[in-house]
């Protein structure tokens, strides 16, 4: 419920996935023939892929706030809360 209530659910589920990098992005541009990124595409990028880190960081908390002080172990290692969720399923 606290996943729902925070907006985290999606990430959580892997149904909202990290926003590809820049670099990716570019990779991609180049491979395509492609031009770059302006500025602003960049920055755009930038700010999906730091909103999607916060509501990670947000589901990640949330979860280790809510479990047992034994499943605390396997769920703190990890860097995305899709991994926490499916090492505590």
């Amino acid at each position: 419920m606290l996943l729902f209530e925070k907006k985290v659910w999606k990430v959580v589920t892997g149904e909202h996935p990290r926003p590809k990098s820049i670099e990716e992005h570019e990779a991609e541009f180049k491979e395509n023939r492609e031009a770059m990124l302006t500025d602003v595409g960049r920055r755009k990028i930038q700010k999906e892929i730091d909103e999607w880190d916060e509501r990670n960081k947000e589901a990640l908390r949330v979860i280790s706030f809510t479990v047992s002080d034994q499943l605390q172990g396997p769920i703190g290692y990890g860097k995305k809360a899709k991994g926490a969720w499916d090492e505590l399923a």
